[in-house]
């Protein structure tokens, strides 16, 4: 997912520091980040968005359905 803050240090502290997090890359536009995370279920991946709520915001996610 794409996300954009106003304080780069902070947000990839917060991501070095999350196990969800399996990927992170600084881009250029709109967005600062593209950011590669895992959740067992989209609750896990909800708390995780709620926990990075003071660093940035997230585009919308994609969740895909329970099969």
């Amino acid at each position: 997912m794409l996300f954009k803050t106003g304080n780069c240090a902070e947000f990839q502290r917060f991501c070095t520091e999350s196990p969800d997090v399996i990927g992170l890359y600084r881009i250029s536009g709109k967005f600062n980040f593209t950011l590669k995370a895992t959740a067992e279920s989209p609750e896990t991946l909800t708390a995780f968005l709620d926990s990075s709520s003071p660093n940035g915001f997230p585009s919308k996610p994609c969740i895909p359905a329970p099969p």
